[in-house]
């Protein structure tokens, strides 16, 4: 995290760069959602920026199947060790998680329930609308030593959204890139 915020790797293990990068993060970023809590992140998300919840619903991306899942075992040696080569990271995480669960305090942690559970009906839903079935790739090492994931056969005739939801991250980049080209050259902003 340090390092994609911008955190020169020499200035890792000073406190003061560390606690200077994440006041410069406090002061961009008016929430910091966190990946293992994503549906209380949109939660937050939607109503910081009155957003109906509907519009925060996702088919997840990326995911291994679960036959190729790998769990390591550490001891508490080898934890300690990568806490320390992570300490910047740690801090950084650590303060964002304690600010994301005052926040969730503060929205109210029955109403986070219930919004959660709105949200993951809804993406029940809109999977049972798009999917035909999840593609799961044979069980072994990909070129880079990376698994691969799950894919998925939409059904026919699904609407444009299922595509646009499943469609991989540099490919919907390069979709929202081109579109907003062609919206800038129609209004002649582009020449």
């Amino acid at each position: 995290m340090a390092f994609d915020a911008g955190l020169n790797p020499k200035y890792f293990r000073s406190e003061l760069a560390v606690d200077k990068l994440i006041m410069q993060m406090e002061e961009q970023f008016n929430l910091v959602m966190i990946s293992e809590h994503m549906e209380s992140s949109l939660v937050l998300l939607a109503d910081m920026m009155c957003w109906p919840l509907e519009d925060m619903t996702f088919i997840k991306l990326n995911v291994q199947p679960s036959n190729l899942s790998r769990t390591y075992t550490l001891n508490k040696e080898d934890r300690e060790k990568l806490r320390e080569m992570n300490w910047a990271d740690m801090k950084i995480y650590k303060h964002f998680l304690r600010k994301f669960r005052l926040r969730v305090r503060q929205f109210g942690e029955d109403r986070m329930k219930e919004q959660e559970r709105r949200l993951k009906r809804r993406n029940r839903q809109l999977e049972a609308e798009c999917v035909e079935r999840v593609l799961v790739p044979e069980p072994k090492l990909k070129e880079d030593n990376s698994f691969a994931v799950n894919t998925y056969e939409l059904k026919l005739n699904a609407p444009e959204i299922c595509h646009l939801m499943v469609m991989p991250e540099l490919n919907f980049t390069d979709f929202i890139r081109q579109n907003q080209i062609k919206r800038f050259r129609n209004k002649h902003i582009l020449q």
